[in-house]
This record gives C-alpha cells, sequence and structure tokens, in this order.
C-alpha cells in the first residue's frame, strides 16, 4: 500500500485500487491555496474534478451589488466540479478558500474516464447527486422559517452528527458570517442565536465542533416561532 497517496482519504475512491489512484494523482493538477485564494469561478469553462485534500472552501454566489453569498462549505475528503464534467457548461459557482488548503484537479478527459472505467466510483457519484437533491430541499426548508433564530437551530439539527460515543457534534462548523449568508441573516444574529443557546445548555463549544447536548429542544426550538427561554425565570439569561 502506498501510504503516502493524497486520494486514499476521499471516499470517491474508496477501495480503488493504488495502482490506480497513482495514475489519477500522476495525471492531477495541484493547487496551494492560501486563505481567499479562488478556486474557480463561476461562468468558468469546466477544467475537471476537483478534490480537496487539506483546509476548508467555501462555495459563494455574488448579488448584484456585490454582495457574497455563502452556499456551502467543502471539507477535506470532498470533490466538487462534477456538475461541469458531466455536462461540460460552465461552472455555477465561486469556490474560494477559507484556509490555507491544498487541492487536486483531475483534468475532464481523466475524469470522465475514471466515471466510464470504474463503476463503483460512478455508482458513488449519483449517491452524490441525489444528496446535493436532498440538500437543495432543505435548504428551501431552512429558508422558509420565518425566525432566523429557527433558521439556526434547524441548520444545527440538520447537520449533527452521532458519534461513536453517542453524542451529536456539528463538525466543521463554518465561520458566523458564511453561516449567516447560507441562512439569510446577519452574522450577529447567528453569534447571539449560538451564545444564548450554549448559554441554555442546547450546544456547547468542543475542539472538534459544536456538541449539540439537547438534540430534542434543540428540534423543539427550530419548529417555535418564538424564542423561549430554558433557564426559569429567576435565572441569569435574558
Amino acid at each position: 500500500m502506498h501510504a503516502h497517496l493524497r486520494f486514499r482519504n476521499c471516499p470517491l475512491f474508496k477501495d480503488i485500487a493504488d495502482s490506480v489512484l497513482v495514475k489519477l494523482e500522476e495525471n492531477s493538477r495541484w493547487k496551494s491555496l492560501q486563505t481567499d485564494d479562488v478556486v474557480c469561478r463561476k461562468g468558468d469553462p469546466s477544467d475537471g474534478l476537483y478534490i480537496l485534500i487539506t483546509g476548508q472552501l467555501l462555495v459563494y454566489d455574488l448579488l448584484h451589488n456585490g454582495q457574497e453569498v455563502s452556499l456551502s462549505s467543502i471539507a477535506p475528503g470532498a470533490f466538487f466540479g462534477e456538475l461541469s464534467v458531466i455536462d461540460q457548461l460552465p461552472r455555477t459557482a465561486f469556490i474560494k478558500a477559507t484556509q490555507p488548503s491544498l487541492v487536486g484537479c483531475l483534468p475532464l478527459a481523466v475524469a470522465q474516464s475514471l466515471f466510464y472505467t470504474q463503476p463503483v466510483v460512478a455508482q458513488r457519484l449519483m449517491t452524490h447527486l441525489v444528496g446535493k437533491v436532498r440538500e437543495m430541499t432543505i435548504q428551501r426548508v431552512l429558508l422558509s422559517l420565518p425566525q432566523a433564530f429557527q433558521r439556526v437551530c434547524a441548520w444545527l439539527t440538520h447537520s449533527q452528527i452521532r458519534t461513536p460515543e453517542g453524542g451529536w457534534l456539528v463538525r466543521d462548523v463554518p465561520k458566523q458570517q458564511d453561516l449567516a449568508n447560507m441562512l439569510n441573516t446577519s452574522r450577529e444574529t447567528v453569534s447571539r442565536s449560538l451564545a444564548r443557546l450554549m448559554r441554555d445548555g442546547v450546544i456547547a463549544k468542543g475542539p472538534q465542533g459544536l456538541w449539540v447536548l439537547q438534540p430534542q429542544i434543540l428540534v423543539q426550538l427550530a419548529h417555535e416561532d418564538s424564542l423561549p427561554l430554558l433557564n426559569p425565570a429567576g435565572h441569569k439569561s435574558v
């Protein structure tokens, strides 16, 4: 086994032979990015399939007035650009680094050949695309919630994962401004909402992300129009 293979940690390439991965990496272009470096721009022609090795990326769009609207974040091991590889149409969003990152790019012809010759990769790609459709549906539901606090709670509920120890954890939490853009609210509102949830013992900050200590309460808050206090009236929380 080649311990140095960069693509080995990408779920898309799970159980793919080392010999195949070696050829893929040899044919890839590599980009070392600094914070705010742009990987690709909306309208760019398709040039291949990208895989994030280290760091974190932000997918965003620009309004007519130049305001940046965050759409999603990309964590290590994830791939992107697959839509343009499939239909060869221009890219539909901007992507930039939010911290120093390393990205590999499989050229268009190499990526297309991979999809055609590796059925397991094609199956994972289809599963990924179905997940994107579901994410779009969930995003529409989030934005339909009337209160920003509800949207924050609903996003946390959707983003939490079960850990092997039995807890609930939200990993790779975006910057507050990026999360605010995703939820159509302000950074200050996101900050106040998270502080309130931490103060009331619903979530807690940890080195791996945000721990959800009371998932049922979080779900309840996401479905309520008001902001009820969890602490009794005599406590300091306001």
